[in-house]
């Protein structure tokens, strides 16, 4: 049985010449600039994107609650007939 020699040593030098991601990274914002930031917006929106429910603060239960507070007072006050935009449950006060 015959055992195989490997370049180990060669291949380490040629691994410990190779860039690191940092490196590569600031090649890339160093050389294309404009890139990076156009590649920095797009990963921010798909990152807006994805957690859009826990960035808008919109909470659909104190809406309703404040709708309902509003009819009830707006009843109260004598108004025979309540009218709400479509979206009203969905709208942000803020």
């Amino acid at each position: 049985m015959s055992v195989a020699e490997l370049p180990v040593a060669s291949d380490l030098d040629e691994l410990r010449s190779q860039k690191t991601l940092g490196e590569k990274t600031f090649d890339l914002i160093r050389s294309q600039p404009l890139g990076a930031v156009g590649l920095f917006v797009v990963l921010a929106m798909i990152f807006m994107a994805v957690f859009a429910d826990y960035l808008t603060g919109i909470d659909p239960e104190e809406n309703a609650t404040a709708i309902e507070n509003a009819i009830v007072s707006a009843a109260d006050n004598g108004a025979a007939m309540i009218f709400t935009p479509e979206m009203s449950g969905l709208l942000d006060r803020d």
